[in-house]
């Protein structure tokens, strides 16, 4: 818990100042980890809009500490339209997030695969979804637009996700 606190404070320190304490303040966050891959073990991508302006801030570490991998580094941030962002949103809010919920049935532990996070909202409120491997079966497991929302936002920052997945 507190390293997602870390994140979030260090994410305010990036912000335009013109940017914090806005009432229209939205923000989409995608988190994925790689248990097998080193190039792109761990991707942060990170979108925002206040005051009419989008942001999108990405991040991708090696998952081996190893200088080998420190070319594979990605730390970029950029200025979006609104509308990308709003497509984005709008991918996000129709996640079936009840009818995934209907499909969670005792599996075990999965050692290896992938995990995706998906969080969304504002300075008060924030939905986030997390799924193990979700490329895996989409249909049958009702993940279908929350990978359809995860390759959008992988996109967008930058990221092929047919390379990531």
């Amino acid at each position: 818990m507190k390293s997602g606190s870390l994140i979030v404070f260090v994410f305010f320190l990036n912000l335009p100042q013109e940017l914090i304490g806005q009432s229209d303040y939205l923000r989409i966050s995608l988190e994925f980890q790689h248990s097998l891959r080193i190039p792109n073990g761990h991707i942060n991508v990170e979108l925002t809009k206040a005051s009419g302006i989008a942001f999108v801030e990405a991040k991708s570490t090696p998952s081996k500490e190893d200088s080998n991998w420190t070319h594979t580094k990605v730390d970029t941030s950029f200025q979006i339209s609104t509308e990308d962002f709003e497509r984005i949103m709008a991918l996000v809010k129709d996640i079936p997030i009840q009818e995934i919920y209907s499909k969670i049935e005792p599996s075990g532990f999965g050692h290896d695969g992938t995990t995706g996070i998906i969080k969304y909202g504002n300075f008060d409120y924030t939905i986030s979804v997390s799924i193990w491997s979700p490329d895996y079966k989409p249909k049958n497991r009702r993940t279908t637009e929350f990978l359809i929302a995860f390759k959008e936002i992988l996109k967008l920052g930058g990221f092929k996700p047919n390379k990531v997945l």
